[in-house]
Order: structure tokens, then C-alpha cells, then sequence
């Protein structure tokens, strides 16, 4: 279901294709998915719509958007919102979120739970302050899990907030990155890496680690 405004591959804008069969429509807000699961929804920067999958294998994907402003995508809620700035859109039943196709996405989840995160360009972070237990978000293989819940993975992120109720442990990747605690007594594990340099003085060394900037 395509409404960014755009066309998406052979899909065009305001239009919704399965297999050989496609239908234009106008005046529209509120979409649902196919009941079987695996259903795409390509959304404006316009606001003001509601997408519902159904089934399993959803998918929302705003790289097509060309949005110059900060994209929020809040898993925590109920509905789930997608913000550009006072614009926003409610969604549900969706697992797998593609953010814009500028960057600067924020994807905010609660306790992990088989979602999927895809940012693209630069300036992207991964926001789990709302999650109720201890957290572990691993950059070595874009997982983030927690006690007692399930996992999500993600990809083409920088900068990861924990858990606010603290004890969310961060594993360095390969890239810059940078972590946020979020809370207390949080921990950076860096043992999988070869002579890291950590520096808590608050005085930047030849690269800036900031505030556990890796």
C-alpha cells in the first residue's frame, strides 16, 4: 500500500498491489492488511493515517517519504505512532520498521519483542528508555534483548539509550557508536575488541569518547 507521495518500484502513489492485480484510491486514511500477514505500507510525511497488519510479516517502510525532518517511530505505545514533527501517523500489528531515507530516525521500543529496525543514512538511534526490565544491546551483532522477553534486531544505527530503569548493558561494535545508560548501573563491554581506550575524564583524547562514545 503505497502513500508516500511517490512511486515505489512499479508501484505507484495512492495505490495497492497484490500479485498482478493493483487499485488506485484517494480520500483514504485508514489502511489494513492483508488477514495472511506480509504486508508492506509505504506512508507520507503528511500525518494523519492509520495502518493495521494483520497475519504476521508486516512491514513500514518510510524510506520513501524524502523527509528533511527528524522521523520518531514509538513501538512503545498503544497505537504505535510515527512522528515528523506535530505529524503523526498510528500503527499496529507491525514488526519490521525501515526508517527514512535521510536519516536522523529514532526508533523507540519497549521490551524487546522480534521487531526489526532498519535506518538508513546517518544520525539514527535506538531508544530503549521505556523498556520495564534490564536490557543488552549488542552493536557486534545488531541484536538488542532483554530478561524474560524476546529480541530485536536492528541495523545502520549509531547512538542507543538503555533501559530507564537502568542495568542495560551495551557491546561495542566496529563503528563510532555511542551509548546512553539511561539509568544506573549500566554496563560497556568491550572485551571482544583489541587495546580499546576508555576515557572517563571528561576531557575528549585524540578521538572523543564522550559519553561512552566508542
Amino acid at each position: 500500500i503505497n502513500v508516500s507521495g511517490t512511486q515505489v518500484g512499479a508501484t505507484p502513489n495512492n495505490t495497492a498491489t497484490a500479485g498482478s492485480v493493483t487499485d488506485s484510491f484517494s480520500g483514504i486514511t485508514t489502511f489494513k492488511g492483508s488477514s495472511t500477514g506480509g504486508s508492506t505500507f509505504y506512508p507520507s510525511s503528511a500525518g494523519g493515517q492509520s495502518f493495521t497488519g494483520e497475519g504476521t510479516g508486516n512491514k513500514l517502510n518510510l524510506s520513501f517519504m524524502n523527509s528533511t525532518s527528524p522521523v520518531t517511530v514509538d513501538t512503545s505505545t498503544v497505537p504505535e505512532t510515527v512522528s515528523i514533527g506535530a505529524d503523526s501517523d498510528d500503527v499496529s500489528g507491525i514488526t519490521s520498521f525501515v526508517g527514512s531515507s535521510t536519516g536522523n530516525t529514532t526508533f523507540v521500543a519497549g521490551n524487546p519483542n522480534g521487531l526489526s529496525f532498519t535506518a538508513e543514512e546517518t544520525g539514527n538511534e535506538l531508544d530503549l528508555a521505556p523498556a520495564t526490565s534490564a536490557v543488552s544491546i549488542d552493536a557486534s551483532t545488531d541484536t538488542a534483548s532483554a530478561v524474560g522477553s524476546g529480541s530485536d534486531t536492528f541495523s545502520g544505527i549509531s547512538t542507543f539509550i538503555g533501559s530507564s530503569k537502568g542495568s542495560s548493558t551495551f557491546t561495542a561494535g566496529s563503528s563510532n557508536e555511542t551509548f546512553d545508560g539511561g539509568g544506573s548501573n549500566n554496563t560497556l563491554d568491550l572485551s571482544h575488541l583489541s587495546s580499546p581506550t576508555v576515557n572517563v575524564t571528561g576531557e575528549p583524547p585524540d578521538s572523543e569518547i564522550g559519553r561512552a562514545h566508542v
